[in-house]
């Protein structure tokens, strides 16, 4: 009996030890415990798509879900919190932004990932939805990089939630750049569908590129513009700093400062550049891109038009004297010089001179502007009532040096001498246009009136354009009647022919009633339009033979501040029939330094050259050793040649070019020596001593320092902001050792240059670190017992609830057990004893 109270009472200790043992387990040791998310795959997802893919191709994703679990159960109502595309080979090209988002680059895991939102995001128990419908993807890896994944992040009904991966695989159908080359980067350039630039002024033009590549990062993109003959594009210059780096499937903007050809016409013309670039290893590449950029030009060069004035009501009488004012309206936006109006066709049968001279000239007009002289004339005796011409060869330069030589006329109406007064009358005429283009069609109004005191019957109102307008209506009117006093408007509509030469065209307006005896009256009166047209044979002697540079290179690449470099150019004669002779030329910058004069200095050489001539379309290369100054800043200088040449004629000529050369003025950021102890504990600080320097003579920016090794810091990272030449700032940085050894460490300064480029500087150091002396303070002196971390004295549920408070009882527990061992073991000893 006494054995079996003996082993219920062991078995009772050991239970009893146990239950401490557990409940001991059981306590928190970490007062914010997380909460756990659990990574699930308790759906099915099916996908379909097009796996078999050529690079650069575009597909559609489809992805659709069925909400049970692995054993086929269905699960509780399912909620698509969000869905991400790891983009690996492939790219999104979805035109809907509602569809997806770049994810911010808040961390290194999210910078390569599309947010993509989903069509559908609930699926009830047991339900398959397309989640994703025909989701726009292009394939922009190779064979090397042909896998890309989907993560969908749900929750449960019930509470649980995860994310699920799942990756696809591409299989390539054809990558010959591969093989070649799979580290190449490419860049495609592009410009917003509005851009556009004005033409006679400098204007932004932003291009956009997109490295296209799955793999390859392009790195130090320089950008170059390529002058072809013709183009309106004579000067490129990049704003701001070049682009550093652009990432696989990366976008930046290059921003452009476009100077164009006053004097071009409107419309879209290529823009070509070259882009050359390095790849992460080093190697160098060149890709050559054409955009078409709009040029807008509301501006024209000068056109002369001689006209008269309504105002002035010119009329003439057959056999009398009378005055033309004769004005020169210059209806473009630049000057013409070397003006001269001659009259021609003068004679006995029109019209005459009566006094002055059949010639004018005007030294120059400006644009919108007019000159005005008067003619004095004598209309013929025998002239019968109409509208008579007077023409005018119209001689003149414009602002661009073109050469114009054309005839222009103006209509005078004559009373014949004799005729009857017809009663018949053409109040105005007038146009919609007063200058017109092969494309333009024009209204042409005319106004007759009855100014006699009966019907007027049969009236017949034409419209005569020439050869050189085509009439769009009909250009012939039959007014049945029109009575006394009544007026009649008519309206005629006209288009230049397509082969119109350039210049003034009259339309002649011939009113004629058929009276009651058959006798016809007829009465005639002419309006002009100027045609702007290119139509009929070219005069080659019209052009000005213009000298361009048609491409320019310097050697070495980049052009750095103190050393020399090598300027190659090429010069063009545009003209296709005629040679440029005696061409003096000239090499300036406008900017200087203010310590030592022009940026670029020429070596053994002057800064003018001279050339014998330049044949038709050909070109003549001229190379220049310049030395540029140590201290010019980083940045593209303006550079300007000036040419002064003759044509074969010996007529003089001028001209500008205006190229760009970027000059890099290098850094040098200095640090001094460390003043640091030879060895130090485990946990101790200790204090870091020196001073950073800027020693060059640009601008640094963004200057920022940070510790890296085996040590804390305090501060870790430090930001001081821009530098000048010659500043410079003490540091102080308290180290930590954080383990025993040989404790190595460096100081990292970043920075950035004036042509934006990052540059690193580093120095390190080295520490012999001790460890601490370590000691052992036992419990406190006056018996408590330590308190939890983050536990105060006087803090509610001090020592009871605590660990050691459970401690202390499982060990009275295993005491008092072991106790009634003892005494139980001793009592039956002493039993036997006895017995």
């Amino acid at each position: 009996m006494k054995r079996k109270m003996l082993k219920r009472t062991l078995h009772f200790a050991l239970a009893l030890l146990f239950v401490v043992t557990a409940m001991l387990a059981m306590v928190p040791t970490d007062v914010a415990m997380a909460a756990t998310v659990h990574k699930l795959a308790a759906f099915t997802l099916e996908a379909d798509y097009n796996s078999y893919l050529s690079p650069g191709e575009t597909f559609d994703f489809t992805l659709t879900l069925t909400n049970k679990d692995r054993e086929g159960e269905d699960n509780p109502k399912l909620t698509i919190t969000s869905m991400s595309l790891n983009k690996g080979a492939v790219i999104s090209v979805e035109d809907d932004d509602d569809r997806y988002s770049i994810i911010p680059d808040e961390n290194e895991d999210d910078d390569d990932r599309y947010s993509i939102i989903p069509d559908e995001n609930v699926v009830g128990p047991g339900q398959r939805v397309r989640i994703l419908d025909a989701y726009s993807l292009q394939f922009v890896g190779n064979q090397g990089n042909n896998k890309f994944a989907i993560t969908i992040y749900y929750e449960f009904e019930d509470g649980r939630r995860g994310e699920t991966t799942v990756d696809y695989t591409i299989s390539v159908a054809d990558d010959e750049s591969y093989e070649a080359n799979p580290y190449k980067p490419s860049l495609q350039a592009s410009v917003a569908e509005n851009a556009s630039v004005t033409a006679g002024q400098y204007s932004g033009l932003n291009i956009t590129l997109k490295n296209i590549s799955g793999a390859a990062t392009a790195k130090n993109i320089t950008f170059t513009p390529v002058y072809e003959t013709g183009s309106p594009f004579i000067h490129v210059t990049v704003n701001g700093t070049s682009i550093r780096e652009i990432r696989p499937r990366g976008v930046d903007v290059i921003k452009l400062s476009v100077n164009t050809d006053k004097f071009v016409k409107p419309g879209y013309y290529p823009f070509k550049f070259q882009l050359t670039f390095t790849n992460a290893w080093g190697q160098d590449f060149t890709s050559e891109h054409t955009l078409y950029i709009n040029v807008v030009n509301n501006k024209q060069d000068a056109r002369l038009i001689v006209r008269t004035s309504s105002a002035d009501n010119v009329t003439a009488e057959a056999g009398k004297s009378f005055s033309v004012p004769v004005y020169v309206v210059n209806a473009g936006n630049y000057f013409a010089k070397d003006i001269t109006i001659t009259v021609k066709g003068l004679s006995q049968d029109t019209f005459m001179l009566s006094s002055g001279s059949s010639r004018f000239s005007f030294d120059q007009i400006s644009g919108g502007s007019h000159q005005k002289f008067t003619l004095n004339l004598l209309a013929a005796k025998g002239l019968k009532t109409a509208s008579y011409p007077l023409s005018f060869k119209v001689e003149y330069t414009t602002e661009s040096g073109e050469k114009v030589s054309e005839e222009q006329e103006i209509w005078i109406p004559v009373t014949g001498s004799g005729d009857a007064v017809n009663a018949l009358e053409i109040l105005n005429v007038g146009t919609s246009m007063s200058t017109v283009t092969p494309s333009d069609i024009f209204d042409v109004s005319v106004t007759i009136k009855n100014n006699g005191n009966t019907q007027t019957e049969q009236i017949k109102v034409s419209a005569d354009g020439t050869d050189a307008l085509l009439p769009v209506t009909q250009n012939l009117f039959i007014v049945s009647k029109l009575g006394p006093n009544e007026s009649r408007t008519l309206n005629f509509r006209f288009q230049p022919s397509p082969d119109a030469k350039r210049g003034s065209v009259p339309i002649v307006i011939k009113v004629e009633s058929v009276d009651g005896s058959g006798n016809n009256a007829m009465i005639s009166q002419a309006v002009s339009v100027f045609v702007d047209a290119e139509g009929g044979e070219s005069d080659p002697n019209k052009n000005v033979p213009k000298i361009i540079v048609e491409s320019y290179a310097y050697e070495p690449r980049q052009v750095k501040a103190g050393e020399q470099f090598t300027l190659h150019m090429s010069f063009q004669n545009t003209h296709s029939s005629k040679t440029i002779r005696n061409i003096k030329g000239s090499f300036n910058v406008e900017e200087k330094s203010n310590e030592t004069g022009n940026v670029f200095t020429p070596v053994d050489s002057s800064n003018t050259f001279f050339i014998d001539e330049i044949r038709p379309k050909g070109t003549y290369d001229w190379t220049l050793n310049l030395y540029t100054i140590p201290d010019a800043q980083s940045k593209t200088y303006t550079v300007i040649l000036s040419f002064a040449y003759e044509d074969e004629q010996g007529n003089p000529y001028t001209e500008q070019e205006i190229i760009g050369i970027p000059v890099y003025q290098p850094s040098r950021f200095e640090m001094s020596e460390f003043m640091l102890p030879s060895e130090a504990y485990m946990g101790d600080p200790i204090y870091l001593n020196f001073s950073i320097y800027n020693m060059g003579k640009t601008d640094l920016y963004n200057v920022k320092m940070y510790v890296e090794g085996d040590f804390a810091a305090d501060p870790m990272s430090t930001y001081f902001g821009n530098f000048t030449p010659g500043y410079s700032e003490w540091c102080e940085i308290n180290l930590i050792p954080m383990q025993p050894g040989m404790g190595k460490g460096k100081i990292v300064v970043e920075y950035e240059t004036t042509s934006g480029e990052l540059m690193t500087y580093e120095k390190e150091f080295a520490l012999n670190v001790l460890e601490a002396p370590s000691f052992d303070p036992g419990f406190p002196v006056d018996g408590g017992f330590p308190m939890e971390p983050g536990m105060e004295e006087g803090e509610s549920g001090g020592f009871i609830g605590s660990v050691w408070f459970f401690v202390i009882i499982g060990v009275v527990v295993v005491g008092v057990v072991v106790t009634v061992i003892l005494v139980v073991r001793k009592r039956r000893k002493n039993k036997e004893i006895e017995f």
